[in-house]
């Protein structure tokens, strides 16, 4: 069977064997999407580094540096079963990013993990009744102290 046949008939008329390879079939193009999307903000990041740098702002740090930050926040964006975000060394982290290429590098370095932008809404509350907007306190804050123009 073809697979333009396989996709196009009817579930109900589907048996395993051609369920399991249209789930397959769809479940591996969006893992592929997905992929060429984490891919493309990763360089899209690098771009915007190299652009302020040459707009005169130079990296704090080397690029090993950015890549043990990037470690930082990955293991402080625990799993609940990890025992949760560890909020303090996320703005700690912050705290350390003194321009906008400190930042685009993080968030470079931080692409082996996955997206930075969504790992910090995954992780972090905007609106929590007891702690208020976790975003602003432990990321925007401490970046915007330092003068740092990007926002999440």
């Amino acid at each position: 069977m073809g697979l333009k046949k396989l996709l196009n008939k009817d579930w109900d008329k589907k048996d395993f064997v051609e369920k399991s390879a249209t789930v397959g079939i769809y479940g591996g193009s969006i893992f592929l999407v997905y992929q060429l999307y984490s891919w493309v903000k990763v360089k899209i990041a690098s771009g915007k580094a190299q652009a302020v740098i040459d707009l005169g702002q130079p990296p704090t740090y080397d690029e090993y540096q950015y890549g043990i930050y990037a470690d930082g926040l990955h293991s402080a964006f625990a799993y609940w079963w990890q025992g949760g975000t560890t909020e303090d060394q996320v703005k700690a982290i912050f705290l350390k990013m003194k321009n906008d290429t400190d930042l685009m590098k993080l968030i470079q370095a931080y692409g082996k993990y996955g997206s930075l932008t969504e790992e910090i809404y995954q992780s972090l509350d905007t609106d929590d009744w007891w702690n208020g907007n976790e975003i602003e306190k432990y990321v925007n804050g401490p970046l915007r102290s330092n003068g740092v123009k990007h926002q999440f």
